[in-house]
């Protein structure tokens, strides 16, 4: 294990495996984020991702017995992971924990995650939910181009899209999340037929049921992957995860932060023959099964990504108006106690 010699309010923490492609670009963003402290689980790469942390001196590695697919008493080791090491690195303090290629926003307003969290301590609140906003480029060709990017602005350059919809918010109260959109990768896998791997075939009676669901809109919204996380805790001896995606905590109400999450880019063909060679991910690694199948077809067919609702990333706003990004849990008063002229100050029914 390598330590780094530093101290701060909000660590960033992440379990790796293979992923300098974006390794700059993620430390470029959260140390534009005003972080100072990155403490990084390296799963046994062997793509020079090792040897670019020990390159940081503003970075701790942590090393493990265990390997990501690996369960313990019924658990995944990733899991474990994810409260391990929250509870020993900001016990008692904000901790951010994403993957590398998830970049946390803030409100508009806020350039430091410290001068955020500032906020959040005043009122009360230890835990902050995101709705991830998969980025991908125009055609699946695209995905071929395997240069790493060094910046966050590199990737969008590279990866400018995401579908603008309302993909959906926590549940008041509760550390459940209703699902409004199933996201692109579901979009793409229903418009190119592509079957999940272990998917069972539905019944006469659950095709009627469902049938009838559709007619009085109650039908629940099936999804290929969550398309939630909650990245932002100020942690204590309680809180724990649940799965990769979900603690043991209800999210703030009121507050709902985007993840902008760079899944279809020049990484994922080599993390596909990963993930199908190990097997280490769930469902032995189905999901990227499926991946495979979907890109295979689209690039036969020189397929573009872009649908109805794709949209050119511009600014935060772009996450506001679709309900992405939520932060009303102080009303005016606390807007203006951070910032006079804020960008949203019209668009309050918007967000709330």
């Amino acid at each position: 294990m390598k330590k780094a010699n530093v101290d701060c309010s909000v660590p960033i923490i992440s379990i790796v495996k293979n992923e300098i492609f974006f390794l700059p670009a993620f430390f470029e963003h959260y140390r534009g984020l005003g972080a100072k402290h990155f403490v990084i689980l390296d799963d046994r790469s062997d793509d020079g991702t090792t040897e670019y942390l020990m390159s940081q001196d503003d970075c701790t590695v942590v090393n493990s017995d265990l390997t990501y697919g690996q369960y313990i008493d019924g658990k995944k080791a990733d899991v474990l992971w994810r409260t391990e090491l929250p509870q020993k690195y900001c016990h008692g303090r904000w901790g951010v924990l994403v993957d590398a290629d998830e970049f946390l926003e803030l409100p508009p307003g806020f350039e430091q995650l410290e001068a955020f969290t500032h906020i959040l301590d005043g009122k009360n609140i230890d835990t902050v939910g995101a709705v991830m906003v998969d980025f991908y480029p125009d055609k699946a060709i695209d995905l071929q181009q395997r240069e790493a990017p060094r910046s966050k602005s590199d990737l969008l350059t590279r990866y400018p899209y995401f579908d603008d919809c309302h993909y959906g918010s926590w549940i008041d109260g509760c550390n459940e999340f209703r699902r409004a959109y199933g996201g692109v990768r579901q979009r793409l896998m229903q418009e190119h037929q592509i079957a999940l791997y272990g998917q069972k075939r539905a019944s006469a009676f659950r095709a009627i049921k469902s049938g009838v669901r559709k007619l009085i809109g109650t039908e629940k919204q099936k999804s290929f992957c969550a398309l939630y996380k909650v990245p932002l805790i100020r942690w204590d001896e309680s809180c724990f995860h649940i799965n990769s995606h979900k603690t043991n905590r209800a999210p703030a109400d009121g507050i709902q932060l985007p993840l902008m999450h760079f899944k279809f880019t020049g990484s994922l063909l080599q993390k596909i023959d990963f993930a199908i060679e190990s097997g280490g991910y769930d469902r032995q690694s189905s999901d990227y099964r499926a991946y495979r199948d979907l890109l295979g077809v689209m690039m036969q067919r020189d397929a573009s990504l872009l649908g109805r609702n794709s949209r050119k990333y511009s600014s935060k706003q772009d996450f506001i108006s679709n309900g992405i990004l939520k932060f009303d849990v102080g009303g005016g008063e606390l807007l203006k106690d951070h910032r006079t002229n804020w960008p949203w100050a019209a668009q309050s029914d918007r967000v709330a």
